[in-house]
């Protein structure tokens, strides 16, 4: 198969990373041929670009190049990303339900169930892919391994700080020969504290959140539309007065001095498009630290904040230009 033979002769530190994501995620496909197709994919997006921005846009070849290595470096990144938030959100969804799998998991031990039993009755399918990591840990203690290692490594197969804690305190505390039953019970009791403190942070933190919106999306886009279009009537003033000066000045026989415009308002409407991305880009991922807990999450908010920072940006320049628009010197 093509996409493996490639992915095998990719640096081991990808595949390495790759496998792990795969594991978080709970795909069935190996390392190297994800990394092998998606290594096909970029190269023929790649070629496609570059081919039409050479031949149907006639870019010469380094700005054909650039742009190729910029979208790209974007499908990459889109691929990668994917990848991790997937693994996320399956840690969340695990996390959210696990408190009530090791209550009945408790349950049923202490109805007389043997551990292995009880885990395996205990999944169920409102708990979504926890009840594949359940019946996991089912099969896996009734082909021999114990209940420390079972829980240990499920705790290796989901990228959740919060589940990792738990299964350590739990396999601690079978191996220091506390009560089973008793053990799941408290940890599911401490899971709910934390998952009710956890929210009440992020309600707490909200109005951070909010403000950095607000700044990222109104306030920039809004002093930058502003500020270019004034920037527009500034250089058209100046260039006028300008000219007029050193016209009756020569007729005076005085010296005169050019006046020219530091920065030009197309350099200055450039830049604000930048800033704006940028500002709103890294204002999506704060937005996902605060929200999620992993700046990582906020790249699912950036290209909305991003085009929303544009948006505002065009609205208040075609607003201000509909009210003084008069005034620019053509």
């Amino acid at each position: 198969m093509i996409s493996n033979w490639i992915g095998k002769r990719l640096p081991n530190k990808w595949r390495k990373s790759t496998r792990q994501n795969l594991v978080y995620a709970d795909l069935d496909i190996s390392a190297n041929v994800w990394l092998g197709k998606r290594f096909i994919t970029v190269v023929a997006f790649s070629v496609a670009v570059f081919l039409f921005c050479n031949l149907l846009l006639y870019c010469n070849y380094i700005i054909s190049a650039i742009f190729t290595v910029m979208l790209s470096s974007i499908l990459i990144t889109t691929f990668v990303i994917k990848l991790y938030l997937k693994g996320s959100k399956r840690a969340k969804d695990i996390e959210e339900v696990f408190p009530d799998a090791l209550q009945l998991i408790a349950a049923n031990i202490r109805a007389g169930m043997t551990p292995d039993r009880a885990l395996w009755v205990s999944a169920r399918p409102e708990f979504g892919s926890l009840e594949k990591e359940i019946r996991r840990i089912g099969s896996e203690m009734i082909g021999g391994e114990t209940v420390e290692e079972a829980f240990s490594n499920m705790g290796k197969r989901i990228r959740s700080n919060i589940l990792k804690r738990t299964v350590r305190l739990i396999v601690e505390g079978i191996e220091s020969g506390g009560e089973i039953a008793i053990l799941l019970t408290e940890t599911a009791d401490d899971i709910r504290a934390l998952q009710l403190l956890d929210k009440e942070m992020k309600a707490n933190v909200a109005m951070y959140t909010m403000f950095i919106t607000f700044a990222s999306l109104g306030g920039a886009p809004l002093l930058y539309g502003i500020s270019t279009f004034f920037m527009e009537i500034l250089s058209g003033m100046t260039s006028s007065i300008g000219a007029g000066t050193m016209a009756t000045a020569s007729e005076a026989g005085m010296k005169t001095m050019s006046i020219n415009a530091v920065v030009s308002p197309n350099f200055l409407f450039k830049f604000a498009i930048l800033v704006i991305s940028i500002t709103a880009f890294f204002a999506a991922l704060v937005v996902g630290l605060i929200k999620k807990g992993d700046e990582k999450q906020g790249f699912v908010y950036a290209p909305l904040f991003v085009a929303m920072g544009l948006l505002v940006f065009w609205i208040v320049r075609q607003a201000i230009m509909g009210m003084f628009g008069g005034l620019v010197v053509l």
